[in-house]
């Protein structure tokens, strides 16, 4: 066995299935939206339970077709997160819409207690972000939304194997992009209990188009029904992602394997706490979080990572505010949202991948350790 020198923050596990399938697409000449998409739609229905299920081209396109089902346009307004990738942002504002933003707890996910701060005539909809595979609060949110009559879409992107309790939600939308607990390259799936939503949905994101007859005629013997969208998953993507569920199960199995071996690791560690778990919810492990104790040390949380990578682990932040982009400068301070300025300077993404080793773990653990211990406060 090689030495260990390096281990990336994310490695990609795709093989022989994936390559198969992705050959049958194209040998087939059906390369856009068609049967493997449908396949892909059905199985992620079985994988997750919900009840419909529609495949887009990304999450930012699934949360912006869903708000639109929603209903959340111009004028409108939807609580959410500043503690998130810009996407689920510029979702809302594509939809006419102006995000407010809610603090987050110590979980790094929205407070759902903070929600009556934020709510006027205006709010139409909320959109929670399960951090990590952490999931938040639904329970608290959905009766929140019940009580002040509005939309809940759940920005799932991180949540891919976890235990959602979101019977109520309007609709989820999930990420495939590469790094993500399940892959398809780019592309994403909405899930939703709602026929009638669903079919709606299914109809704004290929254009607003709706099939008058089927058989030969069908191609052309179309309406467009509404203002629509071009944000259709193909054939070749829905590969695979079918590829991808054959294995999902094993493969959730090793990160929670990886997350517990990190969590016997460090439980003991004066420099970092552990990332948090709901003992009622299976946590979906997308990314491994650790917050620093950046008291105890005498270098910033930047220079940990520096330091890191310098020592050849691979890790991340997850996620730099979006008030402190420039484009979203307008938002106003940091300091508006306490907990998500008290946080962000200690978070830190260590490796999680399935295909990660039992010494490439090793490699990890020992390298965090000798960096936070070369660093500590004397």
């Amino acid at each position: 066995m090689s030495e260990i020198h390096q281990v990336p923050f994310f490695r990609a596990d795709v093989g022989a299935e994936e390559i198969e399938l992705v050959g049958q697409v194209l040998r087939s000449g059906w390369l856009t939206t068609g049967p493997m998409v449908a396949q892909l739609e059905a199985d992620f229905c079985k994988a997750t339970g919900a009840p419909y299920a529609v495949a887009v081209t990304s999450c930012t396109s699934g949360l912006h077709a869903t708000l639109i089902a929603s209903g959340v346009g111009p004028g409108d307004e939807v609580l959410t997160t500043p503690y998130t990738f810009c996407g689920s942002i510029q979702a809302i504002e594509e939809a006419g819409a102006r995000p407010v933003f809610v603090d987050i707890g110590n979980d790094l996910n929205l407070d759902a207690d903070l929600l009556s701060r934020h709510m006027s005539l205006r709010v139409k909809a909320i959109l929670p972000i399960h951090i990590a595979g952490l999931p938040c609060d639904m329970v608290a949110i959905d009766a929140f939304a019940k009580q002040h009559g509005l939309a809940v879409i759940e920005d799932a992107a991180h949540a891919f194997g976890a235990t959602l309790d979101s019977s109520l939600s309007t609709a989820a939308v999930h990420s495939f992009y590469a790094n993500k607990n399940l892959t398809t390259g780019e592309g994403g799936m909405v899930t939703t209990s709602d026929p009638a939503f669903a079919g709606r949905l299914r109809c704004l994101v290929n254009h607003g188009v709706r099939r008058l007859q089927s058989g030969p005629l069908g191609a052309w013997q179309y309406d467009v029904k509404e203002r629509g969208l071009k944000y259709n998953m193909s054939d070749i993507l829905a590969a695979v992602g079918v590829a991808q569920l054959r294995n999902w199960r094993q493969h959730q199995k090793s990160r929670q394997r990886i997350a517990d071996t990190y969590a016997r690791a460090f439980v003991d560690s004066p420099y970092l706490c552990l990332p948090p778990v709901h003992p009622d919810g299976n946590h979906g492990w997308h990314l491994y979080v650790v917050q620093l104790e950046v008291e105890r040390l005498k270098a910033s949380r930047d220079q940990i990572a520096t330091e890191l990578m310098s020592a050849g682990v691979g890790c991340s932040v997850h996620f730099r505010p979006i008030p402190l982009h420039s484009y979203f400068e307008r938002y106003g301070p940091l300091s508006q949202w306490p907990n998500v300025e008290r946080l962000y300077p200690r978070v830190l993404s260590l490796p999680i991948f399935p295909a990660m080793t039992d010494d490439e773990q090793q490699f990890v653990i020992g390298r965090v350790h000798r960096v936070l211990e070369a660093n500590a406060v004397c």
